[in-house]
C-alpha cells in the first residue's frame, strides 16, 4: 500500500508536506497540507500528490515534477512533467522521441528517473513563452 501524501507552496514560497485539508474560511475555501498538529496554507495551483515513487537518489516524486528518464534498453534520454489524468499519474512528455505524448507512468517504472526541477520553479525547464510550447 503506498503511502498518500501531498505538497504544496506556502505564501512564503516554502514547500510543505503532508495531508491535504479544504477548510471553510470566510466566504471561500483555505487550501492547506497539514503534518502532526501544523498546518500551511498554500496556493491550490502548487498541490501536488505523492506518485509512491522515488527517483534513483531516492527523492520522492510528486505531481508537477520534471523528470529525466534514460531508458536503459535504448539509451535514450527523455523529459516528461509528472501529472494526474483519469484517476492516473501520467508522463507528458516533452522532449525527446515521445515529445507531445501522455504515457501512463507504470511503462517506466524499470527506468532511471531523476527529479530535475517542477513546473513551479522550473518553468523555464518546459520551453517556450508560456513554459509548454
Amino acid at each position: 500500500m503506498r503511502e498518500i501524501k501531498f505538497r504544496g507552496k506556502d505564501y512564503n514560497n516554502k514547500w510543505r508536506y503532508g495531508d491535504l485539508v479544504q477548510e471553510k474560511w470566510g466566504k471561500g475555501i483555505a487550501i492547506m497540507i497539514k503534518k502532526d498538529k501544523t498546518a500551511w496554507s498554500v496556493l491550490e495551483e502548487t498541490v501536488g500528490q505523492y506518485t509512491g515513487l522515488k527517483d534513483k537518489n531516492g527523492k520522492e516524486i510528486y505531481e508537477g515534477d520534471i523528470v529525466k528518464i534514460i531508458d536503459t534498453e535504448y539509451h535514450t534520454k527523455h523529459i516528461a512533467i509528472i501529472e494526474f489524468l483519469d484517476a492516473s499519474f501520467i508522463l507528458h512528455m516533452i522532449k525527446g522521441e515521445y515529445a507531445g505524448e501522455m504515457l501512463g507512468a507504470d511503462s517506466w517504472l524499470d527506468e532511471e528517473k531523476e527529479i530535475i526541477g517542477n513546473i513551479h520553479d522550473n518553468p523555464e525547464l518546459l520551453g517556450g513563452k508560456d513554459g509548454r510550447n
